[in-house]
């Protein structure tokens, strides 16, 4: 680290309150999409083109509080800062301005980030190495790949809220990730979502059993009769 340039990325001193076991446990029961469905104020969908680099179970779905990285387009001296600061359990969720030419990380600092106990990554950019990210147990939601290496030019901020899309990111949101797209629970209101879960799982079970008994109302009158 000591090569670069480390004092010119902000970094916030100030850690976000945790969101409860209990609270993670009931959003990881359930997929993206009925996360977002649960409330339009706590909830929000980040771009369709996240997606995961991995087609295995222990790949392709994620959800954990969100330590929030804002990278330099191609640059990842703030993302290599990113993966020491980070604690284990949380998600790396890194507004990259959707850069596509250089990869933020590669296979070595996404097995640094696995070995710290990293739960994954979130990248609104790209990786190198991605067929190998892929075959790793850590999920990792990104724009695609690319061939070059990031610059280390370093700035950048490191634990603040970033923009990622339309949406803002906070420290310490929960990110709900899977094959379906990327969600995220405000914090604050976290609990609150995850008390609706139970109920919503329940609801989508009785409709899916309608559903495969063909008897399910799509509430447009029935089929039409000749």
């Amino acid at each position: 680290m000591a090569d670069f340039d480390v004092a010119s990325v902000r970094v916030n001193p100030v850690a976000p309150p945790p969101v409860g076991a209990d609270t993670l446990a009931a959003l990881a029961r359930a997929s993206a999409s009925l996360v977002v469905d649960q409330d339009e104020d706590d909830c929000l969908s980040l771009p369709a083109g996240l997606r995961p680099l991995g087609d295995r179970p222990g790949n392709t779905f994620l959800c954990a509080p969100a330590f929030t990285i804002n990278a330099r387009p191609g640059d990842n001296v703030a993302v290599r800062l990113g993966i020491e600061r980070a604690e284990p359990g949380q998600v790396l969720v890194i507004a990259g301005k959707a850069d596509r030419s250089r990869g933020l990380i590669g296979e070595i600092m996404a097995r640094k980030a696995a070995a710290r106990g990293i739960a994954g990554f979130v990248i609104e950019g790209v990786v190198r190495d991605g067929a190998a990210i892929g075959r790793l147990d850590l999920p990792v939601f990104c724009l695609g790949s690319a061939l070059k290496r990031a610059t280390k030019h370093g700035h950048g901020d490191v634990g603040y809220p970033v923009a990622i899309g339309n949406e803002v990111v906070y420290p310490g949101d929960v990110v709900v990730a899977d094959l379906d797209g990327t969600a995220v629970v405000r914090s604050a209101g976290a609990a609150a979502v995850a008390a609706r879960i139970e109920a919503a799982l329940a609801y989508e079970a009785d409709r899916m059993r309608s559903a495969d008994a063909g008897t399910l109302d799509l509430g447009v009158g029935g089929p039409a009769r000749s």
